[in-house]
């Protein structure tokens, strides 16, 4: 496995631009990545390195026409490295100061309508992707920042992109339908709707979950432990089970939701606060009623 290591100085074979290797940042499918420091202008990059030129020249163009759209990193350049007498390729994207969907959720903690908020996004997304004739056939929390300057959701990792109506070869069988036994591994908006409804269950309940060990029956008991509302379970049954076909259909479900669940918030909030208002009240009443009592006996 090709590896670089901290300090290592690097110069594109065709446009002689050199780069020092801070630290590892991540491996994907396709190659590794790394943070790197351009020694021209001493700016902080993310550095993707791999041996398969033809994949990763499409997920650079991929880059290049996707980051005019504000949803994936910006593309800078593609060159070749010559590494022990070896020819490697290299894209150097924009660094993103954030975390990762996953560890995001993992250090900060979330909550039902949170994960709601964090699925719109990743909808909008998605369906940028979709009017361009492509599918997310790889989409997972680790391939998904939380841009803490912009905040907003960039996706970093488009090897897994495919013509809509492809098979999808680049997958993690946790998001994956075909591994859970439920559909095709093929890339159609049913595929997506699978890996975004995993995604949300993810956040929810925050276990490891493998189709090697479990059964979408196992997860649905899982989520029938939780304290979601039943509107919130069934949404999630429907979605593990394959029963959306269509992106536009599941969009809609989440914005249904998010309303009833966002309604459901406020009330419960109101009626703390009344709950409040009222402990309060009986806490001056029993105080005023003291004070009388002391006052007539002391007479």
């Amino acid at each position: 496995m090709l590896q670089l290591h901290k300090g290592q100085r690097l110069e594109g074979k065709w446009q002689k631009n050199r780069y020092r290797v801070i630290h590892k940042l991540g491996q994907g499918a396709l190659g590794a990545v790394y943070l790197v420091e351009s020694e021209e202008d001493q700016k902080k990059y993310a550095m993707k390195v791999s041996e398969d030129n033809l994949s990763l020249n499409r997920e650079y163009q991929l880059m290049v026409r996707f980051s005019k759209e504000g949803m994936v990193a910006e593309a800078i350049e593609i060159d070749d490295l010559e590494l022990d007498k070896k020819r490697v390729h290299f894209i150097i994207l924009e660094y993103i100061a954030g975390k990762n969907l996953k560890t995001y959720t993992e250090n900060t903690g979330i909550d039902y309508l949170m994960a709601l908020k964090l699925m719109r996004l990743l909808i909008k997304g998605t369906i940028v992707f979709g009017e361009k004739g492509y599918i997310l056939g790889d989409l997972k929390p680790e391939n998904i920042m939380i841009d803490e300057n912009k905040k907003e959701i960039r996706f970093i990792d488009l090897g897994g992109v495919v013509n809509i109506g492809g098979g999808i070869k680049e997958f993690t069988p946790l998001y994956d339908q075909a591994s859970w036994g439920i559909g095709e591994r093929k890339a159609t908006e049913a595929y997506l709707c699978f890996s975004l409804t995993m995604i949300l269950v993810q956040l929810l309940i925050g276990q490891k979950l493998n189709p090697r060990n479990h059964n979408i029956q196992a997860v649905n008991k899982k989520i029938a432990g939780t304290k979601l509302s039943i509107a919130y379970r069934t949404f999630l049954n429907h979605g593990l089970k394959g029963k959306y076909t269509y992106l536009k259909d599941f969009a809609n479900e989440v914005e249904g939701l998010y309303g009833h669940e966002k309604k459901v918030k406020q009330f419960e909030k109101m009626n703390c606060s009344q709950k409040w208002v009222d402990y309060i009240f009986i806490g001056s009443l029993s105080f005023f009623i003291l004070t009388i009592f002391l006052i007539l006996i002391n007479q």
